[in-house]
């Protein structure tokens, strides 16, 4: 009798299935039904879909799919697939099952069949992904948002470091215009007075000129000391040991003492740095001369691995952190606030310790400039 030869055609579905003739079985031992699934696996497997299989001792079912031309075509050039018996595919679309198959055994222990049961994962597969797809997501929004964060950081420590740069150079432009317009004019109107007093013989006049030119004279006074303190020695400013020295001899026009201790370990610093920590310092002492209420105070430069640790103390009448910080008021001025936040962007940090009655403690720490650039 002729065989019927049936074409399987690419993407549908197909039942196959046979039984043994009479009373034979298809599968007579563990190693039968070994060798057909290593077979179906090598040629079946790669050109097609297994959604659901049974084997009998004498007969057996396959729910197939035959793959798409194209795949098909694959693997008839490269003869090369990895089967994966693992995932099936249906009609609507894809389903994942685990399968278990467990032996069917008479009462003489012989095996006489099998039982396939298979568990459909799809949707705990799905939610699996789902989840996977949200915590790579969230990993990728976290990982811009913390690029976001580092890129707007160096910004604003670049805009720090630009604003200390540029009140230093304002400073710098005052003082030389003090010098140049305000201090010459005073020297020269003290000289006009002295030279007008020279020329009259009314004594009651040349009192009045005398004090005059006394007057100019303190003003003068005056603008030398502003110019000084808007821009300290250009030898002073190139060792912070000396410049919180020159500082602190400033600090004796307003009856405080100052007294410098330092380590003398080398503390390199970078420009803009060095210029926020003398401003720090200096709003430090300020807020002692105004709110300390002694005569004294202490100015400690030590340097702590790759940091400068700076410590302006006094035994004044401390406060309560939490609920009072002395407030710079004069125009010009940073504030503790201020300070705090400019040196968090340049990597440092400000702590104030204090207690009513027991003085004030700041702990200033800024990093060193360590690599030379």
């Amino acid at each position: 009798m002729p065989q019927t030869q049936i074409t399987f055609e690419p993407g549908r579905m197909y039942h196959i299935w046979t039984h043994a003739n009479g009373s034979e079985n298809l599968f007579r031992s563990d190693e039968n039904c070994d060798y057909f699934m290593n077979k179906y696996t090598h040629y079946i497997q790669p050109v097609a879909n297994t959604f659901a299989y049974c084997l009998m001792p004498n007969h057996l079912h396959l729910m197939v799919r035959v793959k798409d031309a194209e795949e098909v075509l694959v693997f008839l050039r490269t003869k090369k697939s990895k089967p994966n018996l693992q995932g099936f595919e249906n009609p609507g679309g894809f389903r994942n099952v685990i399968g278990r198959m467990m032996p069917i055994s008479d009462e003489a222990g012989r095996i006489t069949g099998f039982v396939k049961i298979l568990m459909d994962q799809t949707e705990k597969k799905k939610y699996q992904q789902e989840l996977k797809t949200l915590n790579e997501t969230l990993e990728e929004r976290v990982s811009d948002r913390t690029e976001a964060l580092l890129t707007y950081q160096r910004q604003l420590r670049f805009l720090v470091s630009e604003l200390n740069t540029t009140v230093d150079r304002e400073r710098d432009r005052l003082a030389g215009d003090l010098h140049d317009n305000l201090g010459q004019l005073l020297a020269v109107c003290k000289m006009e007075l002295r030279m007008l007093q020279n020329q009259i013989d009314d004594k009651e006049l040349q009192a009045s000129i005398s004090k005059a030119t006394e007057l100019i004279e303190e003003a003068i006074r005056y603008t030398r000391g502003l110019m000084s303190d808007l821009k300290p020695p250009e030898e002073v400013k190139k060792d912070l040991g000396r410049l919180m020295s020159w500082l602190a001899k400033r600090k004796e026009r307003f009856d405080l003492k100052v007294i410098v201790e330092d380590d003398q370990q080398e503390k390199p610093l970078k420009d803009d740095v060095q210029a926020l920590v003398f401003q720090a310092v200096r709003e430090l002492l300020f807020n002692v001369v105004k709110h300390a209420g002694v005569d004294e105070a202490v100015v400690r430069l030590e340097r702590q691995g790759e940091n400068l640790r700076v410590l302006v103390e006094d035994k004044g009448k401390g406060f309560e952190p939490g609920k009072q910080e002395p407030v710079q008021e004069s125009e010009g001025g940073f504030g503790l606030f201020n300070l705090r936040e400019r040196l968090d962007l340049m990597g440092g940090s400000l702590d104030i310790e204090s207690e009513p009655g027991k003085g004030t403690r700041a702990t200033l720490v800024v990093p060193l400039n360590l690599n030379g650039s």
